[in-house]
């Protein structure tokens, strides 16, 4: 769904976890804005827009193995008599996410650098990003790390919410155009040198899946659509089910009864022809930076 920039999985996803766990994972991945627990937020539509550097510590919290990082603009100060004070370097971090779940999302974002909508972002180097277009193409993200560096480009009117439907060469203004390239062009400097591969997760994740209706029709292994052991429609296995009679109700994380479930490896939407490269894809989380319970982390 990630590499398609399907919005409907994750749309029926949100529905599932519910507005409020979406806001507060927003909150600890390092989002300070406010944000209203509606519906539309796990697309980007949110009340009022987040900043570059907002999203640029989120994903920064995905690359540092589940650390969210308070972000550091002066790093030393010198004094005309010589002397250098660097206790401003000092980064504040917490804990938030085990390095396995992160690594789960670095694994998608990937994949999508590879093969999917941020495919103008290869840089010769393990890159991981996310593309992102509001309505109206209003705004248009590109969200990437490497290893050691991440950056965010947002592309728009600082001022104004005028539509990019006609901007030569690329006409419509998707996150995977423009945003993309700039990414790749800045990057491929930025990183020059700093090749590594991201590394596997001393702390494995482990999920237990829970089922609903859209992403089983009900029960483990039935889905609506696709039988147990085939694929789905973007080519990923659908596995059996469990060789067990009986399975009790799953619960949240919190104890509660889920809203509806997912298994997260093979959870889609009815069947559907995937979007073209970016088509009626949403910014990640970002919103627009011109539109103005949880508590958002430090």
């Amino acid at each position: 769904a990630l590499v398609h920039s399907d919005n409907t999985v994750y749309m029926q996803l949100g529905l599932d976890l519910g507005p409020e766990d979406v806001r507060q994972t927003a909150y600890d991945m390092g989002i300070t804005s406010h944000l209203d627990a509606y519906p539309s937020m796990v697309l980007g539509g949110l009340t009022r827009g987040v900043s570059p550097l907002e999203m640029t510590r989120a994903y920064t919290t995905i690359n540092t193995g589940g650390y969210r990082v308070r972000p550091v603009a002066v790093t030393k100060v010198v004094f005309p008599d010589g002397r250098v004070d660097t206790s401003l370097s000092h980064q504040e971090r917490k804990k938030v996410f085990t390095d396995g779940q992160t690594y789960e999302a670095i694994k998608a974002m990937e994949a999508n650098v590879q093969r999917g909508t941020g495919r103008a972002a290869q840089i010769g180097c393990p890159a991981a990003g996310k593309t992102g277009t509001t309505s109206r193409f209003t705004d248009a993200w590109f969200d990437g790390f490497t290893t050691g560096l991440n950056t965010t480009v947002w592309v728009g009117y600082p001022k104004t919410t005028a539509s990019m439907t006609n901007v030569p060469p690329y006409g419509e203004m998707f996150g995977g155009t423009a945003p993309a390239l700039i990414w790749h062009d800045f990057m491929q400097v930025a990183a020059k040198g700093r090749c590594s591969a991201f590394p596997t997760p001393q702390e494995p994740f482990q999920g237990t899946p829970f089922f609903g209706h859209f992403a089983r029709g009900g029960a483990p292994g039935q889905d609506s659509t696709v039988p147990p052991g085939g694929q789905n429609s973007y080519g990923t296995p659908v596995p059996a089910p469990a060789p067990t009679t009986t399975q009790p109700e799953p619960t949240k994380h919190d104890g509660k009864k889920p809203k509806g479930g997912f298994d997260p490896s093979a959870y889609e939407s009815p069947p559907q022809t995937a979007p073209g490269p970016d088509q009626g894809a949403a910014p990640p989380a970002g919103g627009s930076p011109n539109s103005g319970g949880a508590t958002p982390g430090d």
